[in-house]
């Protein structure tokens, strides 16, 4: 969703033509309708990633905790997707058409723990000049306040072109009808604010 939609609002995107074939085929086109963006397999543990082919474009980084931390030095302006853990777990098992897989549920279990570990990282980082948190339910609620957000944050987006992709119909998991849930809430509370330059969406 938020690639196709950086994508729309005038962002190239950087991925893999290759990997993206691979996983459509694998999965029922349902599951990600709009695409999954990721780079070449293996290739976000090459040393020298993102390459130069990348340079001002946007890029997916699954496992935020795993990899900001190694990306080779250049500006970057990182916006961190937080969503109801619970929903995940629902997408996940759906993709894989059943049950989780043991890592997933570990993650998923300390999902607050392993965001904030991703924050920390990339707010740490001396080449991050912007740092973004956005809930996955604020997008699909309120697509232009939050491409808006990252306008001001001196994203070279088309915040109405980018909005208008959003189709709220994408969140297909509710729970009592409320879309955000306390780990996620927490989590937001708990992100320092005297990080370098931490903007956070509201909840």
């Amino acid at each position: 969703m938020m690639m196709k939609a950086l994508q729309a609002g005038g962002l190239p995107a950087y991925y893999s033509d290759i990997k993206e074939a691979m996983l459509t085929e694998a999965h029922d086109k349902a599951t990600n309708p709009n695409g999954y963006f990721e780079p070449a397999e293996g290739e976000v543990d090459d040393i020298y990633f993102p390459n130069k082919e990348a340079n001002d474009k946007v890029v997916k980084v699954l496992s935020p905790w795993l990899y900001l931390g190694n990306l080779t030095v250049m500006e970057y302006k990182i916006v961190i997707m937080l969503r109801d853990p619970r929903e995940i777990a629902v997408s996940l098992a759906r993709l894989y058409k059943g049950a989780l897989r043991p890592h997933d549920s570990h993650l998923l279990n300390r999902y607050s723990h392993y965001m904030q570990k991703g924050l920390d990282i990339a707010a740490n980082r001396k080449d991050c000049k912007s740092l973004m948190a956005l809930n996955y339910s604020h997008v699909l609620a309120q697509p232009l306040e939050s491409f808006e957000l990252l306008q001001k944050e001196g994203w070279p987006i088309d915040a109405k072109a980018a909005a208008d992709t959003i189709d709220p119909a994408l969140n297909r998991v509710k729970f009592n009808g409320k879309h955000d849930v306390e780990p996620v809430k927490q989590l937001l509370r708990e992100m320092p604010a005297d990080k370098k330059k931490v903007n956070y969406a509201p909840v």
